[in-house]
């Protein structure tokens, strides 16, 4: 569904997901490492900045006042040098009806302009909540790019990860880090989970700390319903007493989920918590924070959250969807086996060798000691 760059390299002579890195010195110099070497640099954000001016440019040809919005890793901070350069475009006076001549209204508009614009692709997406989706690479930066037209919702759950992640310095390098452990890993092919699925699981991980608020907590004071769904938040001040560093969150972050439940209970980052899937068969006796997904399920024809799911991550703003629909029993498995390895070593190695071995490819700990670290040239993208 997402088109997902995912580049071979080197990780002091391990293959990893964005570029050949090698950590050396104690962690926190490993990250500091990982901070200026692969994450998003002043570079990377003006090149997703020169794609979206210039799709801007080009939709604004056939639909004037078109306003195109940054989501996903480049909105929140997170990118790394795989990173995709996603965004909303926002049509005036758009009709969801039209999706499918949208999409190809506006692939026509990016096919007439091929030494801009290559490797075209287009799709409706019902399932996500996420109605038209257009694919492409940019020329001239080498970014894939992925297009939403007609779920405002996808930008809006963008800006509150951008909220959540700014709460604390620690939480962009943690969220970084795990996107790499998960490309270095392949998860990205092994699951269908994607780099948005990931996000929600840091969140809901934080909340279960306290060191972020639950979504309905943002919502008291402020109304935006878009439909039948709130897709408003208030970007309240939180301050956690808890102190934990950046160290301890990133194995926290693999204990927890390693023996996470996932056949019983629902990642539910708008409630905080985890809720067990036998209440939604009973929406009357679901907390009153859902008021709305029980008047929709009353007064509406949305088809209520599928308990029988391998995985179900519910969405922050529109309740009743599963961004971890397409997820299987199998890929559920291949998912929590990887971050059981990862809680391993956290729980076995010393601190200063967890992030060289959780961000390498070979659990063979003599490879892993190896270090190839006279040539860590950065090759660009």
């Amino acid at each position: 569904m997402i088109l997902l760059l995912v580049l071979p390299l080197a990780l002091c002579g391990v293959a990893t997901s964005a570029q050949g890195i090698c950590l050396e010195g104690d962690f926190d110099s490993q990250v500091q490492w990982f901070i200026d070497n692969v994450m998003f640099s002043s570079e990377d954000e003006a090149e997703i900045k020169q794609v979206l001016d210039d799709l801007k440019d080009t939709m604004q040809r056939r639909w004037p006042g078109t306003e195109v919005y940054p989501h996903g890793s480049s909105a929140t901070g997170v990118g790394i040098k795989s990173s995709d350069a996603d965004c909303y475009v926002k049509i005036p006076n758009f009709n969801t009806s039209a999706d499918l001549y949208v999409l190809g209204e506006a692939s026509r508009l990016l096919q007439q302009q091929p030494h801009m614009y290559t490797d075209l692709r287009y799709e409706l997406v019902p399932t996500t909540g996420v109605s038209a989706l257009l694919t492409f690479r940019h020329a001239r930066t080498g970014r894939s790019c992925d297009v939403t037209f007609t779920n405002n919702s996808i930008y809006q759950s963008s800006a509150a990860n951008a909220y959540y992640f700014n709460l604390n310095d620690n939480y962009k390098p943690l969220v970084a880090i795990i996107k790499d452990w998960f490309q270095v890993h392949h998860l990205d092919e092994k699951t269908n989970l994607i780099s948005f699925n990931l996000y929600l699981l840091v969140i809901f991980y934080l909340q279960q700390l306290d060191m972020v608020p639950p979504a309905f907590a943002l919502q008291r004071n402020h109304t935006n319903v878009e439909g039948i769904w709130d897709l408003s938040f208030d970007e309240i001040p939180y301050n956690s007493t808890n102190t934990a560093s950046l160290y301890q969150l990133l194995g926290g972050f693999f204990t927890y989920y390693s023996d996470f439940n996932f056949k019983e209970f629902i990642v539910s980052p708008y409630a905080g918590r985890p809720i067990r899937k036998s209440d939604f068969l009973e929406t009357d006796s679901l907390p009153d924070i859902f008021y709305l997904y029980k008047r929709n399920m009353r007064e509406t024809e949305l088809k209520p959250i599928d308990t029988d799911k391998a995985m179900i991550m519910q969405s922050m703003f529109e309740h009743h969807l599963n961004v971890a629909e397409t997820v299987t029993q199998d890929q559920v498995d291949s998912f929590t086996s990887q971050v059981q390895i990862a809680a391993k070593l956290y729980k076995d190695l010393p601190r200063d060798e967890f992030l060289k071995a959780l961000l390498s490819n070979s659990q063979d700990e003599d490879h892993m000691a190896t270090n190839n670290c006279n040539n860590t040239s950065i090759q660009p993208i």
